[in-house]
């Protein structure tokens, strides 16, 4: 039986990526631990960033 520490954790972002988002973020598994946060957090500030400028459901 396989323990937690086996498989990965599944992610749930709070926001949506684009493919090259979604293929920049699955290429980190490759790099060191800082360097992945880094580009994580990279990652969801630019995707935050994205919907902040849309606007809002239901504006005219």
């Amino acid at each position: 039986m396989p323990t937690p520490t086996d498989r990965p954790l599944p992610v749930v972002l709070p926001v949506r990526l684009s493919k090259d988002q979604y293929k920049e973020l699955a290429a980190l598994a490759a790099l060191d631990q800082r360097t992945r946060c880094s580009m994580v957090r990279k990652l969801i500030t630019e995707a935050a960033r994205h919907l902040n400028q849309e606007p809002p459901k239901g504006a005219v």
